[in-house]
């Protein structure tokens, strides 16, 4: 038996087949979340703007579990608090549901790195040497 939540499905697999899902209400979330003070600025430089009726929507992100699974961070979830030192970098991957990234490995040191990137594979039709 697997239970699984993501984009607002919460779903029982069993023996590997899908048994039950239910899609929660992401309306009510949202609700709550557009009662909570937000940490979104907007700055102008040089210059003017106007800016009417603006809406910020916060997502569900995920990060790659030490098995592969997805694990979903609840919207309005914070992760852990990283500090670096001089001599790390923190390595996003573009693919949350899938990156083994930083969030997952932590911090590098700069004697850890061997290389630099050279290609981008993926998505297809956005390969692409790097300069």
């Amino acid at each position: 038996m697997r239970l699984a939540f993501w984009d607002g499905v919460l779903a029982l697999y069993w023996n590997g087949s899908p048994a039950w899902h239910r899609e929660m209400n992401p309306r009510r979330r949202l609700a709550e979340i557009r009662r909570e003070p937000s940490s979104v600025s907007v700055a102008v430089e040089k210059g003017e703007a106007k800016f009417r009726r603006i809406t910020i929507q916060r997502d569900i992100y995920y990060t790659a579990g030490m098995d592969g699974d997805r694990q979903a961070m609840t919207q309005g979830a914070y992760g852990p608090l990283y500090t670096l030192g001089g001599d790390e970098y923190f390595f996003l991957g573009d693919n949350s549901p899938s990156s083994r990234d930083s969030r997952y490995w932590g911090a590098i040191k700069r004697d850890a790195l061997v290389g630099r990137a050279w290609f981008i594979f993926w998505p297809p039709h956005r390969a692409r040497w790097i300069k």
